[in-house]
């Protein structure tokens, strides 16, 4: 096992610790603190060595998305998601608003969003998550997988 010291000291680092973090906040994400709040047709995430990025919705109305984003490295740089979105022209575009998570080092804490909606002037055909760490002047990021398509569009 790989030791690892930070502003707070050693650490140990476990393989399975991230795992347990993504089935963690995923279950927060579909069940919430209380209960399940609406049925989520579609599932998408993102990640890196750097954080994590998960959100569920349904494709009806305004999409109801839950979102979270959690910071992994003990860098003292956050993390933030954006979703990505493939219209039905083939275009592509991406929402305006970055959502940050500043908790670092597999801490289990992680940002988390209810409720939000998304509006394009043209037709979505799909979602995908980016997330990004915050390293100046270049931000590193990673795409995640594209969703399913959505059934309205």
């Amino acid at each position: 096992m790989r030791q690892q010291t930070d502003a707070r000291g050693p650490r140990r680092r476990r393989n399975g610790l991230r795992g347990l973090l993504v089935a963690a906040v995923a279950g927060t994400v579909l069940f919430g603190s209380q209960g399940l709040a609406h049925a989520e047709d579609h599932w998408v995430s993102a990640s890196n060595d750097y954080g994590y990025a998960g959100a569920g919705w349904d494709w009806s109305g305004a999409y109801n998305i839950d979102l979270v984003v959690s910071d992994w490295k003990c860098d003292s740089k956050p993390v933030y998601a954006y979703f990505k979105i493939l219209h039905t022209d083939g275009s592509t575009s991406q929402t305006p608003t970055l959502r940050y998570d500043y908790s670092g080092c597999d801490s289990g804490d992680f940002s988390h969003w209810t409720s939000l909606s998304l509006s394009s002037n043209k037709h979505v055909y799909r979602l995908a998550l980016v997330i990004c760490g915050d390293y100046w002047p270049y931000d590193l990021c990673n795409q995640g997988s594209w969703s399913g398509v959505n059934p309205y569009a």
